[in-house]
């Protein structure tokens, strides 16, 4: 799988584990639903700036994530 499609995928994975709509997800990472839409389907290749923010953004959601499974206990 090269680069491009593994981004995408990773993309999607992390947006349907969390139960976001592109919407949501773009919110989140600083770009619109169009764009999620447009990247997740390969129409457009993904920048690095955007690939950082996604990266970034899956990080936050992960740990609010397992920091919310503590609290709750």
């Amino acid at each position: 799988m090269d680069e491009g499609r593994e981004v995408m995928s990773k993309m999607r994975q992390c947006r349907w584990s969390e139960a976001l709509n592109q919407t949501d997800f773009g919110y989140i990472v600083g770009i619109s639903q169009s764009q999620v839409s447009r990247y997740e389907r390969g129409v457009t290749p993904v920048p690095v700036e955007v690939q950082e923010k996604i990266d970034c953004a899956m990080k936050i959601l992960k740990t609010e994530k397992v920091m919310e499974v503590e609290v709750d206990g």
